[in-house]
């Protein structure tokens, strides 16, 4: 289990192979269980409000980009909180902070898993020669008959759900809600490609959770967090646009940390297990499942 100190980011928080991460798988690899949060800063009308997001990954599609190795949406990262586990390969950055992209073996060990590391395992033609297949990110990908890289069987495929909730400390509609809800998928959209295929059964869901206090003669509300008191009603296009932009990075992260924390079982590699000793300090020591 993973713990993030964070204040800024998941303080408190569990992302991991736990409850229905467990049997969870992101693609090709292990997935898992991960949760982010966000809070809007002092100064704005939405001040103190937090949107947090809690997802199970596990997609048909990949959850990293073959071209980088990275997952998708590692550029989401906010106020350092990937560096909660602690992998090497988190810590090569580039004057900007950007992580650096795993060398060409880790690369090519995650492409190779099944069709570039999706759920879709590779035909065999039968023949004993390579069969091409096409990569649902652009360009073919070989395989030849022998090859030690494992695939999932088709009924595997068949097996997806991505769910997850987003929770707001701000006051909605059911109609605001759903919107909210909506916006989630933005960030399983950017996190997971390709997404919302025929056979995902992508699900999120929103809640509101607004402080149970009175409202103070200050306009505040009565929990200590000193965050103003807003009615459904009043929420603007302008907030409304604002908290569904935050719901979609926090979904985005929750995915990363899922697949970050994630841990090799039930014979499914994990992708930090590629990353660290294929692409990583061990770059020599060659993953075997």
């Amino acid at each position: 289990d993973q713990r993030s100190e964070d204040p800024g980011s998941n303080a408190g928080t569990r992302s991991s192979c736990i409850g229905a991460g467990r049997g969870a798988t992101a693609g090709a690899l292990k997935g898992g269980f991960g949760q982010a949060s966000a809070v809007f800063p002092e100064g704005t009308a939405l001040a103190g409000h937090v949107v947090a997001a809690a997802v199970v990954t596990n997609p048909q599609g990949s959850v990293f980009d073959p071209t980088t190795g990275l997952p998708w949406g590692i550029g989401s990262e906010m106020a350092g909180e990937f560096a909660v586990y602690e992998l090497s390969i988190l810590g090569r950055r580039d004057e900007w902070g950007r992580v650096a992209p795993l060398n060409d073996a880790a690369i090519r060990r995650l492409v190779g898993c099944n069709i570039a590391g999706t759920k879709f395992p590779v035909p065999e033609n039968g023949t004993g020669s390579a069969s091409t297949s096409a990569d649902p990110h652009g360009g073919p990908q070989t395989r030849s008959q022998g090859d030690s890289t494992p695939t999932r069987p088709s009924p595997q495929s068949q097996c997806n759900t991505t769910i997850g909730i987003i929770a707001t400390t701000a006051p909605m509609t059911k109609a605001q809600a759903k919107r909210l809800a909506m916006a989630a998928h933005d960030g399983l959209a950017r996190a997971v490609r390709p997404a919302h295929m025929p056979m995902d059964g992508d699900t999120f869901f929103a809640l509101s959770l607004p402080a149970s206090g009175e409202c103070e003669t200050d306009g505040t509300q009565d929990d200590g967090k000193n965050r103003p008191k807003l009615d459904p009603a009043s929420i603007t296009p302008m907030q409304m646009t604002m908290l569904s932009a935050v719901a979609a990075q926090a979904v985005e992260r929750a995915i990363v940390h899922s697949v970050l924390a994630a841990e090799p079982m039930f014979d499914v590699l994990s992708w930090s297990e590629i990353a660290e000793h294929v692409g990583g300090v061990d770059a020599g020591a060659e993953v075997q499942r």
